[in-house]
């Protein structure tokens, strides 16, 4: 007995198990060998001590292991998991298209941003794959600082991500898959697939409802989980959010109504801005989003200062003192000066300053003759020059009237700089930033204000 008992003890000193917090979050158990002497002495080993998961190698696998991300204490292995069959979504466009693809992503993504992912890589691209989710932002779906949701972990072998609604509500959350031909990523380590990384990329979305308590699985062939309620019938779909340039027709089609520049100003911010859309023969929408986004206070403005500050000569004077960066303006245009009149913008981490508005500020000379001298402070000047600016980095030289979510993507993207989907951007980033302040990244914002305003 009294050797059982030395053993017992030994045992105790010399394995343990420690929990330890990961870099995303979650938790892991690992064992530890806690006296080199006793490992010597005893010719002991801490080798084929193994906790981790295997890799599920089978999506449809009905005994599969749920590792859910930020999850304490984890999961039993019998917690139930989705048996029903993936949803098969064109089936024949959908095979064509992924057994062409180099790198892959499935996201669950709520209001635009993807909540949890996975991502691979072909044999031919060395991209390390990924399965995870996003921070404790994200994990709060309605806002109440609470985590809804909860994500799987893992090394992205699988191919699928997993997601558990912990909450009291039911959520309309969408299974995205996308497809890319370039063995690309942000880090240039880390798989990864949407329209920032591949302007070509595939997309195919489709809705559904997660009840509390469910747990469903998203896969390249479709969403599965016997708690989903479907929303919306998949179809292959450029749908608005995560940043994919893909072509989707915009909501109206409607004409441009003829050029009428309005005698001593438009009467509203709304009304100039229809007056730009008509004469560069692009929609309205697309500059009044960029105009909410950077110069939101002149929409406070009352008929009487809208029309002032069109005039020649006349400066809105909020913002008009160029930022760290050298923008300004209503619509923060970069002059090539910082706060400080340097051109270098040191604080803006550049070597020097960008000076957009040097090639756009002419653009209301050409719609009106008044004698103006054009100035990044004026109303009037400032929005001729960003509907040039859109206009031409959209893509489109045509009159028409819809414009495809590729070519709002691409004009807003330009205009901005960074459109990087929120779970792939990398914290103080012009991307990060949008996603922060807008919910969602910058031109997700601007082609969802276009299509809910005809």
């Amino acid at each position: 007995m009294r050797t059982v008992f030395v053993f017992f003890i030994l045992n105790l000193l010399f394995v343990f198990p420690v929990y330890a917090q990961d870099s995303s979050g979650g938790y892991s158990m690992s064992y530890y060998c806690s006296n080199d002497f006793l490992q010597k002495l005893f010719n002991l080993s801490c080798e084929g001590v193994d906790t981790s998961v295997p890799a599920e190698e089978t999506p449809q696998d009905p005994n599969r292991s749920i590792q859910l991300r930020f999850f304490t204490p984890p999961l039993p292995t019998n917690t139930p998991t989705p048996t029903t069959q993936p949803v098969q979504t064109n089936q024949n466009f959908q095979n064509a298209v992924f057994q062409n693809a180099v790198t892959s992503q499935v996201d669950w993504v709520y209001n635009g941003q993807g909540r949890c992912w996975a991502a691979w890589a072909q044999n031919s691209c060395s991209l390390i794959p990924q399965e995870g989710g996003g921070d404790a932002g994200l994990r709060d779906l309605d806002g109440n600082g609470g985590h809804d949701i909860l994500c799987s972990k893992g090394t992205g072998t699988a191919q699928m991500t997993t997601i558990q609604n912990v909450s009291s509500k039911s959520f309309t959350i969408a299974c995205e898959r996308y497809a890319c031909t370039s063995c690309k990523s942000a880090d240039g380590t880390v798989a990864q697939c949407d329209g920032t990384i591949d302007p070509l990329s595939t997309r195919i979305s489709e809705d559904f409802t997660i009840t509390p308590g469910c747990v469903a699985t998203c896969t390249i062939n479709g969403a599965y989980g016997s708690c989903l309620s479907n929303v919306q019938q998949a179809v292959p779909s450029p749908k608005q959010p995560t940043t994919l340039p893909t072509q989707k027709p915009a909501p109206s089609s409607t004409p441009f109504p003829p050029f009428v520049p309005q005698a001593g100003g438009a009467s509203s911010v709304r009304q100039l801005n229809k007056e730009v859309g008509a004469f560069y023969k692009m929609p309205w929408q697309v500059l009044e989003a960029i105009l909410k986004i950077e110069g939101s206070h002149v929409f406070t403005l009352s008929e009487k200062e809208v029309i002032r500050y069109q005039q020649p000569g006349v400066k809105v004077p909020t913002n008009c003192t160029p930022n760290i960066c050298s923008a300004a303006g209503p619509v923060q245009f970069t002059t090539g000066r910082d706060n400080r009149g340097s051109t270098r913008c040191s604080g803006c981490g550049l070597s020097s300053c960008p000076a957009t508005w040097n090639a756009y500020r002419n653009a209301v000379l050409e719609a009106v003759s008044d004698g103006r001298t054009p100035n990044v402070c004026n109303l009037k000047d400032s929005v001729y020059a960003a509907g040039k600016m859109l206009k031409k980095n959209s893509g489109t030289s045509s009159s028409k009237a819809d414009w495809t979510y590729n070519e709002v993507w691409k004009a807003a993207k330009s205009y901005y700089g960074s459109c990087q989907s929120c779970s792939g951007s990398m914290p103080g980033t012009g991307a990060a930033l949008a996603c922060n302040r807008l919910g969602m990244t910058y031109c997700d914002y601007v082609w969802n204000f276009y299509r809910k305003n005809p």
